[in-house]
Parts: C-alpha cells; structure tokens; sequence
C-alpha cells in the first residue's frame, strides 16, 4: 500500500470490473440515470464488515456497533475509510427505456423481479438506469490511522464484497457482480500478506481460490474480534448475530463454465423458479386457500426465500374468465359455456373482435369486458405474502447469487446462503380477495432454502464451505 508523505494514511488501489449489470442510481432511487456513488461503496463495506464479525464471535449488537463505528464511524465521529476517488470514464451507461441483449428468458426475468428489466413488444427493455457489464471503474480507497488491522479489515470486506456480492440494486441475484484486481504492486503485496487472493490462479481452481479467501477474511476478523471464529450447522439460535453474517453460511460452486453472465444467470433464475413455483405443501395449501371456505395454511415453507412473494394460479384464474364470460354472453347466444371457451382461446385482439360480434357490441366494449374479467380473476385467485405489518412486510433473501470472472473468457456460478435471525419471517400476513389471514414462521425457519442447497450439492455443485 501507499503511504502518503503528509503522515499515517494508507491508500488501496484497485480496477473494478462489471461482471454483469451495475444497476446504481443517484439521489433519486431507482432513477431512469446511472451514477456511481462513493456512498454506496461505502454502505457495501459496512454490510461485508458486519457479516464478517458475525462470523468472528460477535453475536452482541452494541459491541459490533462500538467495532463498526470506530472504522466507518458513527453520528459522533468521522469514518476512518474514505472512497477517495472513482473514476467510471471507461464504464458504459444506459437509460431507462433503452433496448437491450439480453434473454428474454422465464429464469433471468424471474431473477430480476422486473424492477430492473421488463419484457416490451418482443424485447427486453431496462426499466432503469444502469452500467453494462464488461466496463471497469477505478477505486481508490483512504484509510486514516487509528484502528489497529484497518487495511486487512478493508482488504477482506472487499474481498467478500467482489466474491460473495456486489454493487446497487438486486446483487442478492446476481447483479451488480464485480472483479476487483489489485491497481498496483503495493496494494497486491498488501493482499497478498493477508492471504487474500483477489484473482484465481486459473479458471480450474476456482473453489480453492473461495475456499482459501474465506478462511483468509475468517482469521482478520477473528483477530480483530479477539476470539476464535465460532463453529456450527447453519441455524439461528438465540445466541446467533441478528444481523446477516457469515457465522453457519453455505457456499457452493456451480461446476458448469458459462459462455457469458447471461446464460449464467438464467440458469440461477431456472432453478429458483423450479424450486419456488409448484412446491408442496406451500402450492396445493394456498390453492385450497383462495377457494373458500378452506382454511390458511399453518406456515408459508417458502417465505425462507424473502417476502414479499405471490402466488397465482392461472387454472382457477382461467375457470374464472371463463364463468365471467358465460354470464354475460347467456342473454346472446344459445351455448354461452362453448362461445365462452373458444373466444378465450384466441388471441386478445382477435378475442375482443368476436366477442363484439357475438354479443353485438363496440369492440372497446367488448376489449373492456375482457380486461375488467381478467382482473377480478386474477385478484380473486391471488394470494400475497407479507411481513407482520406493513412497516415491516419485506423480508431480504437469505440466498445469494454470484456471477464470477475468471483468468479466461468463462463465466462461474456461486450461490451463498446466510441464515440470520434478522431475515426470519416471524408472523406473516397472507391476503386473499375476503381478507387476510395470519400465519406462524416455518419451522424449521430456513428449511425450504436449505432443500434448495441440497438440491444443487445433488446436481452437482461444490461446498466451498
């Protein structure tokens, strides 16, 4: 590292890469523009520090906050860590609304939660601002004397933050995935004193390269800590942090090489929609649910996944419509039930056309009539999920997806799973069409994730840790 003449501050100096979109906004969240914000930086630092105490021993609150204050600093003091500089003239911005390459696919749209993308008359546009994969942005980080280990403190935060999550909106699936490499001798000698190896000797030993950062950022924050990383099976007793932490967290490595991040985020987008959609008991409860007078589920086993979620189902939406349509055609034709079935099997336009014509009304009538059906159908057989109140309705996931670069043009698959007391779900609301229902948390809490981990390890996928 650097150290400047005027006395005690140390500087890190790194190239950061866009693996897949950067979806970061300015003052304005979620806005049509893309800019780069040292606050963010910083915000991504503190999570990866906190994650990383937790993992350490620290299981007290207002112990991590005295650590975390006398770093990053509090209402009361100054940070130590300064984003000193970040140049994003090589990064390559687009507008909201702009057209993109990207697959127009179930998985990937799933995974976007189409906060960021959006299907639009056969392509896929971005729904905000955004920094394309494949720019870079130069990041120099200052670091004031004072706090003991800062530099390897930072060093590993950062580590986590380039291998383990990211940068804006939605990095939990995927993007805002970086590469950060060392932008200069100094700073690679400082990583690599710490045991931190920010670039994988080959593309082949990527789970090695996982493996010996994590047990590298295990032991920098065990020494700052003052005690030996905790171990245990990845639960939520009450001795646990409250906070997101790495203390009981799963890694896994996808075996396949993708082509592009694309490709390898439609496939986390495919297997989430597998293990989220049509998944008993939670699918036929719900279903039973919504067609009264069936009682609530005992729990929602996929709230472990985040909430809020929906569940809609198009069969009963479909029978729905269906029995609208016949009502309104019985006083027009002699067999409402059949006219009712095939003008629902056209297209929209084309349905609207002979609905006009059977029942003898405007087209913008009969368009109306169908659109009107389809939204009582869908609020009717919908059920949403929430949180115990509506300050606290959502709940983050508890799985990470990552999108890795290696030494070569192939792209790796990473998923992380971080149990916490704080991304329990607790009671929860669900909604349907005649009111709403409470419900207990699953028990046990994060089962549903936990198959979800299992599944990947049959298919395949390496425990990094």
């Amino acid at each position: 590292m650097t150290r400047h003449r005027d006395g005690g501050v140390w500087e890190l100096r790194f190239r950061a890469e866009t693996v897949t979109p950067l979806f970061m906004a300015g003052a304005v969240p979620g806005g049509p523009e893309a800019e780069l914000r040292a606050p963010s930086v910083r915000g991504a630092l503190r999570f990866w520090f906190r994650a990383g105490m937790g993992a350490a021993g620290v299981t007290d609150a207002k112990e991590l906050h005295r650590l975390e204050a006398a770093l990053f600093g509090d209402t009361r003091r100054a940070s130590r860590v300064r984003v000193a500089w970040l140049d994003p003239s090589r990064l390559v911005p687009r507008d909201a609304g702009e057209p993109l390459q990207v697959p127009a696919d179930q998985g990937f749209l799933y995974l976007s939660c189409q906060a960021l993308y959006r299907a639009h008359k056969g392509q896929v546009e971005l729904n905000r601002g955004c920094y394309l994969h494949g720019g870079s942005f130069r990041l120099r980080l200052a670091l004031l004397p004072g706090f003991p280990g800062a530099e390897a403190l930072i060093l590993a935060s950062l580590w986590l933050l380039a291998h383990l999550g990211g940068l804006g909106a939605r990095t939990r699936r995927g993007f805002g995935s970086l590469r950060l490499v060392p932008d200069d001798a100094a700073t690679l000698e400082a990583a690599r004193d710490a045991g931190l190896p920010f670039v994988p000797a080959s593309d082949a030993d990527m789970a090695t390269h996982l493996s010996t950062g994590l047990e590298a950022a295990a032991r920098i924050y065990g020494k700052c800590a003052g005690r030996r990383p905790p171990s245990g099976p990845p639960a939520c007793p009450a001795g646990d942090p409250s906070w997101t932490s790495l203390h009981g967290a799963r890694v896994l490595l996808c075996p396949d090489v993708f082509g592009c991040w694309q490709d390898a985020l439609a496939r986390a987008g495919g297997l989430l929609v597998s293990a989220r959609r049509r998944a008993n008991p939670d699918y036929s409860a719900l279903k039973d649910f919504l067609q009264s007078p069936y009682p609530p589920p005992a729990t929602v086993h996929r709230a472990s996944f985040g909430l809020p979620m929906q569940f809609g189902y198009r069969s009963l939406m479909k029978a729905e419509e269906e029995t609208l349509l016949q009502q309104f055609l019985g006083p027009h034709v002699a067999n409402p039930a059949a006219e009712a079935s095939r003008i629902l099997s056209l297209g929209r336009s084309e349905a609207a056309s002979e609905l006009s014509r059977v029942a003898r009304i405007g087209y913008q009538a009969a368009k109306d009539r169908l659109q009107r059906n389809e939204k009582t159908a869908r609020r009717k057989y919908t059920a949403r999920v929430q949180g115990p109140s509506d300050s606290t309705d959502r709940r983050a996931s508890p799985l990470f997806f990552r999108v890795l670069r290696g030494t070569t043009a192939g792209y790796r698959l990473l998923a992380a799973f971080l149990p916490s007391q704080k991304l329990l779900p607790g009671k929860m609301r669900v909604f349907r069409e005649s009111g709403l229902r409470q419900v207990p948390e699953p028990d046990p809490p994060f089962g549903a994730v936990e198959d979800f981990m299992d599944t990947l390890v049959a298919r395949g996928w390496t425990a990094v840790v």
